[in-house]
C-alpha cells in the first residue's frame, strides 16, 4: 500500500469517526429532551391523578353496604315479630272478652231463671 492510500484511509476513518461523534452528540441531545419530556409527562400525570382523586364521588365499600343491608333486615325482622306479638295479644284479649260476655250472659240467664219463680 502506498502512502496516499493510507492517508486516504485515515481521512475516511476520521470522517467516519466525526460522523459517529456528531450522531452521538445529536442522540445525547435527543435523550436529554426525551428525559425532560418524560419528567414533564410524569408531573402532568401526577397532577391529573390528584385532580381525579379530589373530584371523585365517594363510593360505598362492599362491607359497609353489607352492614347496611343486614341492619335493614334486622329491623324488618324486629318489626314483623312485634306485629306478630301485637296480633297474638289482641287475639288473646278478644277471646277473653268473648268468654266474659258469654259468662255474663250465662249469669244473667241463670239469674233471670232464678228470679222468675
Amino acid at each position: 500500500m502506498d502512502e496516499s492510500m493510507i492517508v486516504s484511509e485515515i481521512r475516511e476513518n476520521r470522517i467516519i469517526c466525526s460522523d459517529v461523534q456528531d450522531t452521538i452528540e445529536i442522540n445525547e441531545v435527543y435523550i436529554i429532551q426525551l428525559l425532560d419530556k418524560v419528567s414533564e409527562l410524569t408531573n402532568d400525570l401526577i397532577a391529573l391523578k390528584e385532580s381525579v382523586d379530589e373530584s371523585m364521588v365517594p363510593t360505598i365499600d362492599q362491607n359497609i353496604l353489607s352492614m347496611i343491608i343486614a341492619t335493614i333486615i334486622a329491623v324488618t325482622i324486629c318489626l314483623v315479630v312485634c306485629l306478630l306479638i301485637i296480633c297474638y295479644t289482641n287475639r288473646i284479649e278478644t277471646k277473653e272478652e268473648r268468654r266474659r260476655r258469654i259468662v255474663v250472659q250465662q249469669k244473667d240467664k241463670h239469674k233471670s231463671k232464678i228470679d222468675i219463680p
